[in-house]
């Protein structure tokens, strides 16, 4: 175990021996607010696991219990739904917490990986349905306009300076605020061949409303 404390020192790990890799000062906790449909089953490892596997540290792996396990996780499409919901419910409630910044880096990126047709819009009203009464969830009501709201972020960059003060020092490729907002309008474009996501009532109503 010597050599793999010394490998983790090496690159600049915060573990100094392999003790603490079994018992780590910090937890990552998880949080779920929403039922999870439809989901699939993934295969998920930690960074640790993942790099003594690389190098061969298979004794390492079985000890610490480091070894890939399955996880019942949100489909992407699931995902990508939460997100557009995500971010219009702070931008509705008059507070953009900065944490909230990640999910137009999240939709640039899945935007290729989702399709947006019908199944996807009928997942939207499902999602907004299991939203109703939610804590600040203002855009699952059926009177709120998804893609004005989407628009809306758009036209007064509200998440503009966090973004770029934030989230692009975080990424590991270039994308800029510009090319990540413009899926929004992409979104709205979609989601505006439904009446079920699309309302006539003003945006602007509703902002600091739900925060209140």
């Amino acid at each position: 175990m010597e050599v793999f404390s010394g490998r983790i020192k090496e690159e600049g790990w915060a573990y100094s021996n392999a003790d603490d890799c079994r018992n780590p000062p910090a937890i990552q906790g998880l949080q779920a607010e929403q039922r999870m449909s439809p989901a699939k089953v993934r295969q998920i490892q930690s960074f640790i696991g993942e790099y003594c596997a690389a190098q061969g540290f298979d004794d390492a792996v079985s000890e610490y219990g480091l070894d890939a396990f399955d996880v019942r996780a949100n489909s992407l499409e699931r995902t990508f739904c939460d997100k557009v919901f995500a971010l219009c419910d702070y931008y509705l409630s008059g507070e953009i917490p900065s944490r909230q910044l990640r999910h137009i880096y999240d939709l640039k990126k899945l935007s290729g990986a989702v399709d947006m047709d019908d199944d996807l819009l009928n997942l939207m009203t499902v999602v907004r349905e299991q939203r109703v009464g939610g804590f600040r969830c203002p855009s699952a009501d059926a009177s709120v306009s998804i893609p004005a709201t989407l628009r809306e972020i758009v036209s007064t960059a509200a998440y503009k300076a966090d973004y770029e003060r934030l989230t692009m020092p975080l990424l590991y490729e270039g994308i800029s605020y510009g090319d990540a907002i413009g899926v929004l309008e992409l979104i709205a474009r979609s989601l505006e061949e439904d009446e079920r996501l699309r309302r006539p009532r003003s945006v602007l109503s509703w902002r600091g409303r739900a925060g209140a």
